[in-house]
């Protein structure tokens, strides 16, 4: 039995790994694609971290940026302690060898590493590597892996965590010793057995099925696994808008293109916001401007020729590939769209997850309380790098753990039978298109401005969807190789956490960060509290964990 089975193989999946394995645990990462498809390729603006290089920024300037855009419900030691990393995580990023920007003239590596300021930030901050910063930092994290001989499995769906209950308490946690996956290429039930299990599976942001910058596959699978399991999820209503993406095939367009400088304008061509301003004041301030007819565009072209080319290359091969259009010549059409989740896995100060003993989530998939109910742009680059060092520190101090054999058996088959059942199920209903169905849903009453009467005609036809998943199969019998069984298993875990984001939009009776209700437009200090789900026997309900 290995000492950890990390499920997710992106930034902090990998960054878990590589200090697993140079503490000498065993561990082996397992993915549903490949390693460098993982989301944390979309992050292109920068990572955050108060070096000093720019004169005017400070760690506690970075703390309080942090907290102002969380609106009360982040956790201030969490803050404060990722942020007094931060400088560490880049000396040890540069060490490992990220290709970051660079200034002229500087004493040292770390002094040299070039920082621009993104929206909600009072200061150049972000490390950033041209507007590929994401991508630069996976592909380095996968060479020092493979470099290190961790092994990888991939094209494995994660279908459920392999669970010991407690024999003391119902209220003790139950512990998990691996998990279950479907192994896409040979069509089969596998079972990874491990002494300690990481989630790192990312967000949800693909129940915005065409409204969102993150891939079909970023359905939450490891959030719905751990929901299913025993675990708390937490804050499920907060989820962030990027404010610009191609308006016509919601493509990413980096917040580095406004941390250059780069100005929104109206029909008109003149200004209407701050382009600099936290995520959610500028993506409604966007979203009024559609809302009335209007479009949005997005003007660089005073920066000029050599800084766009120099500094945002991705961005102008994006706009051209696919709007077809040259930024350095005509302003960039733009909307909001789904990007980032705040919400997700309840886990303590250690990472492990609650109600799971011997599980740890990070990253996206994670509720940390550190993004509160609006992230900072280029702290989510920031937290898995810190939160992926921190957890294998915690975690190799852990007692050894027992065999749970029988309880692997019943899982692996319990998982058997629920395949054969979808493989045997009527193919009545379509469910590409309830899929595409509900994203646009989602979009238009769970989305950037919310309202009660809107959320629960959403909730109806959720309900409806849910009603009609006995009618839903996959047309494709084939066991290897089988796509259409891995969307559909994916569909069902985004069934599973649009109720609960529906739920947690209904409750909140007020207005906060990302989660912004037309009924109920003011913060309200009686809502500086978080809204958690738990699974029971009629579905999913709010609780109290």
């Amino acid at each position: 039995m290995i000492d950890l089975l990390v499920i997710g193989s992106g930034g902090a999946g990998l960054t878990a790994a590589l200090h697993a394995h140079e503490a000498g645990l065993s561990v082996t990462v397992v993915t549903k694609t490949l390693p460098t498809q993982a989301q944390t390729c979309m992050a292109q603006g920068g990572i955050n971290a108060a070096l000093g290089n720019r004169g005017a920024d400070s760690i506690e300037k970075h703390e309080a940026d942090t907290l102002r855009a969380a609106h009360g419900l982040a956790d201030p030691e969490r803050v404060s302690r990722m942020c007094r990393q931060a400088p560490q995580a880049i000396a040890w990023l540069e060490r490992i060898g990220v290709p970051f920007s660079r200034l002229d003239h500087a004493e040292s590596p770390l002094q040299s590493i070039a920082q621009r300021r993104l929206g909600g930030a009072s200061a150049k901050r972000a490390c950033y590597v041209q507007d590929y910063t994401g991508l630069k930092i996976l592909h380095t994290l996968y060479d020092r892996c493979i470099e290190a001989g961790i092994p990888f499995v991939t094209e494995h769906a994660l279908l459920n965590l392999i669970t010991l209950p407690s024999s003391v308490s119902a209220q003790h946690p139950s512990q998990v010793f691996g998990a279950t996956f479907w192994e896409v290429q040979q069509g089969k039930v596998v079972t990874i057995e491990a002494k300690n299990t990481l989630i790192a599976t990312g967000g949800f942001g693909a129940l915005y099925h065409g409204h969102t910058t993150n891939s079909y596959g970023s359905t939450g699978d490891g959030i719905a696994a751990v929901l299913r399991a025993g675990g708390v999820l937490g804050g499920m209503e907060f989820v962030q808008f990027h404010p610009t993406a191609l308006q016509d095939s919601a493509i990413l367009i980096s917040e580095s293109a406004r941390g250059e400088g780069g100005y929104l304008i109206d029909h008109r061509g003149e200004r209407f916001t701050d382009e600099l301003a936290p995520r959610d004041e500028v993506a409604r301030a966007i979203f009024a401007q559609l809302r009335q007819g209007h479009h949005v565009r997005l003007d660089i072209r005073h920066l000029g020729r050599e800084k766009i080319e120099a500094l945002m290359p991705q961005e102008l091969h994006l706009c051209r590939l696919h709007a077809g259009i040259d930024p350095i010549e005509t302003p960039i059409p733009v909307m909001p769209v789904a990007h980032y989740t705040m919400g997700g896995i309840e886990v303590d100060t250690h990472h492990q997850i609650k109600g799971l003993s011997r599980c740890y989530a990070i990253g996206e998939c994670a509720h940390a309380h550190i993004h509160g109910a609006n992230r900072l742009g280029g702290n989510s680059l920031l937290e898995i790098i810190t939160s992926g060092i921190s957890v294998i520190t915690h975690l190799i101090h852990q007692h050894t753990a027992p065999n749970p054999t029988a309880h692997t058996a019943t899982q692996h088959s319990h998982d058997e039978a629920m395949i054969d059942k979808i493989f045997d199920k009527p193919n009545e209903v379509n469910f590409y298109h309830k899929r595409k169905v509900l994203g646009a849903l989602m979009y238009r009453d769970v989305g950037i401005i919310r309202h009660q009467a809107a959320m629960h005609e959403a909730e109806i036809y959720l309900d409806e969807i849910t009603a009609k998943l006995a009618r839903m199969g996959i047309g494709d019998k084939a066991k290897a190789n089988n796509q259409n069984l891995v969307e559909f298993l994916e569909f069902r875990n985004a069934i599973l956490l649009a109720q609960c984001t529906l739920k947690s939009a209904i409750a909140r009776q007020e207005s906060r960060g990302a989660h912004y209700r037309e009924d109920f437009p003011v913060e309200r200090s009686d809502w500086q509290a978080h809204n958690y789900c738990k699974l029971g026997d009629k579905g999913v309900a709010l609780c109290i964990p």
